[in-house]
């Protein structure tokens, strides 16, 4: 807010008699590129981010900073903290969540945008996963009689990989 504050100053200034009213207020707004609800294309890209690489989420921070290119700790100290605040994500022990309201509000439909991993395994066509599975299945038990404290983490990657698949 201190930052959009002198922004909005030195525009008053440059572009204006130095007084802030609600035109000058409008149009520094505008060549920020920030809209009506508050949000800058960076808040805009994290949101997509999450939307369009993660389905909606949940998702850890980092892999949010790597995948619009700003690190962790901006996102949290700058971009976060707007976001968070008017409701558009959700900070969980899982990973950020986008909210009803920012799919509302670029006018996603929210249901379509989120892939349940169920249904993907449920599509896909038989002969895939046993192709898959036989090719992985000897891996797979080598693995586990070496690590048995492993089994969880190696279904994960196998699931992850039978979804790239």
């Amino acid at each position: 807010a201190n930052r959009l504050l002198k922004r909005v100053s030195d525009f008053a200034l440059v572009e204006s008699d130095g007084k802030i009213n609600i035109d000058v207020v409008k149009k520094a707004l505008s060549r920020l590129k920030i809209n009506d609800n508050g949000l800058d294309s960076t808040d805009v890209e994290y949101l997509m981010s999450i939307v369009n690489k993660f389905n909606g989420g949940p998702v850890g921070i980092e892999s949010i900073a790597s995948s619009i290119g700003e690190e962790a700790t901006t996102i949290e100290d700058v971009i976060e903290p707007f976001l968070l605040q008017e409701g558009y994500v959700k900070r969980t022990s899982r990973g950020r969540i986008v909210t009803t309201k920012a799919y509302k509000k670029f006018k996603i439909n929210e249901q379509s945008s989120r892939i349940h991993k169920a249904d993907v395994f449920i599509n896909l066509p038989l002969q895939e996963v046993q192709a898959y599975s036989s090719s992985f299945s000897a891996t797979y038990h080598s693995l586990t009689s070496l690590f048995p404290s492993m089994i969880p983490y190696i279904l994960l990657v196998f699931c992850r990989q039978l979804l790239r698949y």
